[in-house]
């Protein structure tokens, strides 16, 4: 018998066997360096995965912060994630803003009371008119209300539509809560400081989510019934008293904050410590057209999609302008997904308006 040959001795493999597992070995190993080759040069390699919130970062469009908590959107009954630019202006400084040349006339649908005689012939009115064209030429809805808190004169543009309102309503619902509960002693002044500051100053969806939590939606309808604000619209007083974010108008926002003036001006200890946060708020179209000019309270809002129940696109903005000895109340409302550049044009020709308007 040949040596290592039997029944319990391991076969030797022929040859021939080798060649071919080596020779498909050297196919597999070409195939994969082509497919990472191509990978490569497509991209697809040492790139990280777009996200839903994947997008330029600019002010005017800002991504949504679903992941910080900051700024808000919401749904009808949960709040949801807003869009907080990361650009967020650094001064006061009034930008530099190039009108849009008009290529809509607007100005049939703008109202007038009690502004002066001329106003519709006057500068600041057709910056105005060419501001809200050029707006709604971008395919956007747009309303505003401002008031002459001297004068009562008034200029507003579609005031009564409905808009979904994002972080906008965070202010009115803090102010609701201090007025009604902490300035009542139903409960510390200390328990709600830190969640108003976060809410009003950095737009915070947790501190509005706990705010709402611990004190309900029924004290913000107590509060608007209280100065005899009519419920009645956009799902009547049952929307205020349930939603995180009820839809509401310019109209409707203006009478908030005409009597939340009355309250930030009354120099209570709540009032003055509020005054300081609408004061610092980051994110403000409003502070951005009046720079370093005015002094100016606020609260904006901006939301880039229909992610939520309920939701809508949109950029909003409402407050107080100090211009000089003439304080003006202002708001503008829009459909517009995020854009708060855009909505900055729209306050430069309303802070125009109101230089000729009373």
């Amino acid at each position: 018998m040949a040596q290592g040959v039997g029944k319990h001795s391991i076969p030797q493999p022929e040859r021939h066997t080798g060649r071919i597992v080596a020779t498909i070995a050297c196919i597999l190993v070409l195939a994969l360096g082509l497919g990472v080759a191509w990978a490569l040069s497509q991209g697809l390699i040492g790139r990280t995965a777009p996200t839903e919130d994947d997008r330029t970062t600019t002010t005017s469009t800002p991504p949504p912060e679903s992941e910080t908590g900051k700024d808000t959107g919401g749904g009808e009954t949960e709040p949801l994630a807003d869009g907080e630019p990361t650009d967020t202006p650094e001064n006061n400084q009034k930008r530099t803003v190039e009108l849009p040349a008009v290529l809509r006339d607007v100005s049939s649908d703008i109202e007038l009371s009690n502004t002066k005689e001329g106003f519709s012939s006057s500068a600041g009115y057709a910056q105005l008119t060419q501001a809200v064209g050029g707006f709604e030429d971008e395919g956007h809805q747009l309303s505003f209300y401002l008031k002459d808190l001297t004068t009562g004169a008034t200029v507003s543009y579609q005031a009564d539509e409905s808009y979904y309102p994002a972080s906008s309503i965070k202010g009115p619902y803090v102010v609701a809560v201090y007025e009604t509960l902490v300035d009542t002693g139903r409960t510390r002044a200390s328990s709600v400081a830190g969640l108003a500051e976060s809410a009003i100053v950095n737009s915070d969806n947790n501190a509005f989510s706990k705010l709402h939590d611990t004190y309900g939606a029924s004290v913000f309808g107590t509060w608007l019934q209280s100065f005899g604000f009519d419920t009645s619209g956009y799902g009547g007083s049952h929307s205020y008293r349930a939603y995180y974010y009820p839809y509401t108008s310019a109209t409707q926002l203006a009478e908030m904050w005409e009597h939340m003036y009355e309250y930030l001006s009354s120099g209570t200890d709540s009032a003055d410590y509020l005054v300081s946060l609408f004061e610092q708020r980051e994110v403000s179209p409003i502070a951005d057209a009046v720079g370093s000019k005015y002094k100016s309270w606020g609260k904006a809002g901006w939301y880039a999609s229909k992610k939520g129940q309920g939701t809508r696109p949109a950029t909003v903005d409402a407050g107080i302008v100090f211009a000089d000895s003439k304080p003006y109340l202002v708001v503008a409302m829009s459909d517009a997904p995020s854009e708060l550049e855009a909505l900055t044009t729209v306050f430069v020709g309303l802070e125009d308006a109101h230089r000729d308007m009373a």
